[in-house]
């Protein structure tokens, strides 16, 4: 399936296995369980499926995108989680699928969730699915670096992004997450808003349930 999407697609060729990838480590760095992880995994391989009811000149296109073409291309996530949900041993799969095109406050789209009630799964592959297509060629700019990439979805935490799994992102890429806010902190966050020094440990027990019980994830 993710052969026929690339085919039709050129410029997702390797998509879907780097954001595998990138979903994994993300997942491993913040220890959730073996079960999990296995999950992320097929939905990260599965998340752009639902493009294959898409027509290649919607995909392929360079410029701005009509209301007809959008709407075509904002649906692919429920298309593709109906796809899914088709094959038995890959139904646990399809929540991750439909929400991965959520935003943490709720102005994505998808089933219109909020923060945490989004599935952890599904945060991990946005952040994931982000960061590639930043670093890739599409029709429509260039690619840019990963410290550029990993800028811009943290000028997003928060908003669009849940700003714990940049930072295990961050983390998984060897990165150096204070040389990365130093180096152009004022250009991307106010005085007021300075992005805090990470802390691992505190994202691995949220994301274990060992929180202080505001946010434990028991449930995804």
């Amino acid at each position: 399936m993710v052969k026929a999407l690339e085919a039709k697609d050129p410029y997702t060729k390797g998509h879907s296995e780097r954001v595998a990838e990138y979903s994994v480590n993300i997942a491993k760095v913040l220890q959730l369980p073996d079960e999990q992880i296995e999950m992320i995994e097929f939905a990260a391989l599965l998340h752009d499926i639902g493009k294959v009811g898409v027509p290649r000149k919607i995909l392929s296109k360079p410029s701005v995108l009509t209301d007809n073409e959008y709407k075509r291309v904002v649906e692919h996530p429920m298309v593709g989680a109906y796809i899914i949900r088709q094959i038995d041993f890959l139904k646990r799969v399809s929540p991750a699928v439909f929400h991965h095109h959520e935003h943490y406050d709720g102005n994505g789209y998808g089933g219109g969730l909020v923060g945490e009630l989004i599935p952890v799964q599904a945060r991990i592959l946005a952040v994931a699915d982000a960061y590639d297509a930043i670093t890739s060629v599409r029709p429509y700019r260039g690619a840019k670096n990963k410290k550029e990439a990993l800028r811009e979805l943290l000028a997003c935490a928060g908003s669009q992004f849940d700003e714990r799994i940049i930072r295990a992102l961050i983390y998984s890429l060897g990165i150096s997450f204070e040389d990365l806010i130093a180096e152009k902190e004022e250009e991307y966050f106010p005085e007021e808003e300075k992005v805090s020094v990470i802390n691992l440990s505190e994202d691995i027990d949220f994301f274990q349930g060992k929180d202080d019980g505001n946010g434990g994830q028991n449930d995804e």
